[in-house]
């Protein structure tokens, strides 16, 4: 119930329109948005008040708006993003380049740019620009709403999101079928399973299920977002703190099915409880804290954000360290033990543990191959595709832990091993084993 309470909460909160204000005298240029993918139909609109602090004392203002393409952001207006200094060296300059939109505005008013087959599919930078000292006796105010969106093939309504992004909302509501079917699988699985299902098999549910509620908010900020253009700080908050959730939940699952918790060993020392409490514990405190804080300009946030990023690392190194381990262990008790009735469990064990041990290796190397791959074969616009392959990485490696680690008796997961699957009396104990 306190969850349902709180998803209600934060999707029932009001988003809040990214504006851009600056008040002071003298030269000065900022981007306001910078490599913003559009394509014929999408429409850009300002609207813009400009206006001295005295509005009775004499001011000598000259504010340009700039709409830019990449090229001419790249080739023209570089130094724009630099400091006030370079700014002001530069302006004569950055005030005489073309643009796709050059206007002077001052007073209230708007604009509105029209992406046509004029200009076509680019990445577009908005940008302002104060061309004069003006008297610093009386600066002026500068108060901006930007507004760009791309219109929608399939209706008349447009969409928020660039270009590079526009097919990441699509691709959540199938990873929501995906992880839904996948929750239903587990659930079957452990139904039938009975009691042959171990502790293991219900952390890997929770983790299912942490894991769609977070896609599930992440979907709902998307959908937001993609729908009015403004940032749901609340709903952002949420995806944040779920998302350490889940992959705290993930990073949890791991770890216990590389030390082999209820699969081949009944308990955990002493010692392994402590460090995997310590590490998962400090995962989510950071995370969580990091979550909160959204302010990415901040440097206390940023610290915030990279502490997980170890965290995470070194957690995953000790995955493989206890993975190796727990593989090695299964070796020598198949190899260098005598027959006994559980060898067949040994063996269905040991080839479990070295596949995924294949698979997880797979699983750290792709993403490197991913972005290789996306660089060097696909353009800006297709950004998307990024992010489709590393969410169906995880997913993959969800669905193979699902599969090769279910819930079986222990008969149909030996079956392989003792010679009954082709019909042939299982295997009797060795003599040394009786």
């Amino acid at each position: 119930p306190l969850l349902l309470c709180f998803l209600c909460c934060i999707l029932a909160a009001n988003g809040i329109k990214e504006t851009y204000s600056k008040t002071r005298s003298g030269i000065f240029g900022d981007f306001i948005v910078t490599d913003f993918g559009m394509a014929v139909g999408g429409v850009v609109e300002v609207d813009y008040n400009v206006r001295p602090q005295n509005v009775s004392a004499p001011s000598d203002s000259y504010l340009l708006l700039l709409i830019m393409s990449s090229d001419q952001k790249d080739g023209w207006y570089g130094g724009l993003d630099k400091s006030d200094t370079d700014v002001t060296q530069n302006i004569n300059n950055l005030c005489n380049q073309p643009a796709m939109l050059r206007r002077e505005i001052f007073g209230s008013g708007s604009i509105k740019f029209d992406i046509d087959y004029a200009v076509g599919l680019d990445q577009y930078s908005v940008g302002v620009l104060q061309c004069r000292e003006g008297y610093t006796s009386n600066p002026v105010s500068v108060d901006l709403t930007l507004n760009m969106k791309n219109a929608r093939p399939e209706s008349d309504s447009y969409s928020h999101f660039p270009i590079e992004q526009v097919m990441e909302v699509r691709v959540l509501q199938g990873e929501l079928i995906l992880y839904a079917l996948m929750i239903l699988g587990m659930c079957g699985q452990l139904y039938v399973a009975g009691r042959y299902a171990r502790h293991i098999h219900y952390v890997f549910l929770l983790t299912l299920v942490t894991t769609f509620i977070y896609v599930s908010i992440k979907y709902g900020y998307y959908y937001d977002y993609n729908r009015t253009g403004s940032t749901n700080t609340s709903l952002m908050i949420a995806q944040n703190v779920f998302g350490v959730f889940s992959n705290g939940m993930f990073l949890l699952s791991l770890l216990l099915l590389s030390v082999g918790w209820t699969m081949i060993r009944s308990s955990l020392l002493e010692k392994e409880v402590q460090l995997i409490q310590i590490g998962i514990g400090a995962y989510f405190a950071f995370g969580i804290a990091g979550a909160v804080c959204i302010n990415s300009s901040d440097t206390t946030c940023q610290a915030l954000d990279l502490v997980p990023f170890i965290i995470q690392s070194l957690i995953l190194l000790g995955v493989i360290i206890a993975m190796n381990f727990s593989v090695t262990q299964l070796r020598a008790m198949v190899y260098n033990s005598p027959w006994v009735p559980s060898t067949p469990l040994q063996y269905a064990r040991h080839q479990q543990y070295h596949v995924f041990r294949l698979v997880f290796l797979l699983y750290l190397l792709l993403p490197t191959a991913f972005l290789i791959f996306r660089v060097s074969q696909f353009g800006w616009e297709e950004a998307w595709i990024g992010f489709v392959l590393t969410d169906l990485l995880d997913i993959a490696l969800i669905f193979h832990i699902g599969v090769t680690f279910s819930p079986l008796h222990e008969v149909l997961l030996i079956r392989a091993f003792d010679g009954s699957v082709i019909g042939q009396e299982p295997a009797q104990p060795h003599p040394r084993a009786e």
